[in-house]
Formats: structure tokens, sequence, C-alpha cells
């Protein structure tokens, strides 16, 4: 009989070693302990990248909040510079509704009118200590001065440290007569206010803003939290 010669009817059956089952509970552990990291992991890049889109959001409304109201005095200040050219403000008016726009307005310090002679002519509000009637221009201002004479449109200045120590921005509006520069009005924020009354109140309480000058410098902030 031909069967009873067949090697492999003789073999033993296979067995599986008996450490295996006593891995194979460790080796479950092993995965749901990389599993749950893993998942953590993704939570809290999850979390984090939804931090981020809440900021860039919050810092967009806080730009957007503060542009609204610079636009305002750009737009006020634009109105006053079309009647000064047209010979239709005088003092007495400049004074009235440079002092108004300023006490609306907390972030502004100064409303000035300078000459083509680059000096200050008038000047709110009326108990000021910068920007004296008859001053003349420092370096740092008549360089924008000059920007806006050349060009024949507005601009900023850089953010600078004036001789009372308060960082400030200013905002010239050239006076045109025709294609001449006739003069300037100016609008100088504090810099320190505008961190204080231009950003909502929700957003300073949950994030440090502060403003950097041309060097980086740290021109003001709202907290040192």
């Amino acid at each position: 009989d031909m069967s009873n010669t067949n090697p492999s009817s003789k073999m033993p059956p296979t067995r599986v070693p008996a450490n295996w089952y006593w891995s194979a509970p460790k080796f479950a552990v092993l995965v749901f302990a990389l599993a749950m990291l893993v998942l953590v992991w993704v939570l809290q890049r999850q979390e984090s990248e939804t931090a981020r889109g809440a900021m860039a959001r919050d810092v967009q409304w806080a730009e957007q909040t503060m542009r609204l109201h610079m636009q305002g005095t750009e737009e006020f200040l634009a109105q006053l510079a079309r009647e000064k050219a047209a010979g239709t403000l005088d003092g007495d008016g400049f004074q009235v509704r440079a002092n108004q726009h300023i006490a609306n307005n907390a972030e502004l310090v100064n409303v000035v009118w300078l000459d083509a002679d680059e000096r200050v002519r008038w000047t709110a509000p009326f108990d000021t200590t910068d920007w004296l009637e008859g001053d003349a221009l420092s370096p740092v201002q008549a360089q924008t001065f000059h920007r806006i004479r050349d060009q024949g449109r507005p601009a900023y200045g850089d953010p600078y440290v004036n001789a009372r120590g308060m960082a400030v921005l200013e905002f010239y509006v050239p006076v045109l007569q025709g294609r001449t520069v006739v003069g300037a009005i100016v609008a100088v924020y504090s810099i320190e206010r505008m961190v204080s009354h231009l950003v909502p109140s929700w957003f300073a309480e949950k994030y440090r803003l502060a403003f950097t000058g041309p060097r980086g410098e740290s021109m003001a902030m709202n907290s040192a939290a």
C-alpha cells in the first residue's frame, strides 16, 4: 500500500508557540496606545489651526476697525484742506471744528494748518504744548511735508518719538491751489492712544498688541502680559 509510505502522513501537526497568546494582549495595548497618541496629536493640531484661524480673523477685524476710524480723520482733513484752498475756512472755524474732532477721537493730540513756508499758522487744541503757532517743522516733519509737496497727495509720516517723549504718527493732507501746494493740514496721533482707543476692548483683553517703529523698536503696547 503506497499510502503508508507517504512521509507527510507521519509528520506531527504544526503547533503555535504558547508565548504568542501572551504577547497578543500586549501588542493590542501597544496599538491602542499608539492610536490614542495619534488621535491626541490630530486633535491638538486641529485645535491649534482653529486658534490660528480665530486669531487671524480677530486681527483682521481689529485692523478694519482701526482703518475705519483713521479714514474718518483722513476725510475730515481732506474737507478742511478743500475749504482752506477755496478760502472758506478761517481761523475761528478751524478751531471750532478741529477741537470738536479731537474731542470725538481720543487718539488725536493735534490738528494744525501749515503754510508753504513750513510754519505752524493755526493749531488745535487751544492749550497745546506742541505745534505752537509760528513753530517751524523739525527735520522729521519736514521730510513728510516735502513728500506731499512733491507728490501732491496725502501721506503718513514715519512714526517717531517727539521732544516730550510721546510716540506719534502724523498724517499730512496738502492744500492745493491748482497744482501748487500752499500748505498742509496735519493730524497728529498719539500711538499710545491708538493702542488704547482704536482697538476694540475685547481684542485688548484677549491679545497683546504692540506697535513697532521703522527699525522694529516698540512704540507702544496695550499690555505687558
